[in-house]
């Protein structure tokens, strides 16, 4: 609460700071994407979704991953859809 009301600024900091002393790393850090591990656990019945935010855009990846299975647009088993705002091409 003193944080708070004398550097209100730094309340993020010392959050983190108190969660990463107490309870460790791993609440704190963020874990590595691994499109290998998710496309390992992708099937028919459980697909990928992905959503972005400004700036973020995993296409080369999933392209990559599609493409070490043998699937791409060139045999038709690949279909890339870009439903976001300018991105009707």
């Amino acid at each position: 609460m003193l944080i708070k009301i004398m550097r209100p600024d730094r309340v993020i900091y010392a959050l983190k700071s108190f969660i990463r002393e107490k309870f460790g790393d791993r609440y704190i850090d963020a874990i590595p994407f691994n499109m290998n591990k998710t496309n390992s656990e992708a099937t028919k019945d459980n697909p990928v979704l992905f959503l972005l935010f400004p700036g973020v855009d995993p296409t080369a990846d999933v392209q990559n991953a599609a493409e070490r299975c043998g699937k791409t647009t060139d045999n038709g088993k690949f279909l890339n859809i870009s439903m976001g705002q300018g991105r009707e091409k």
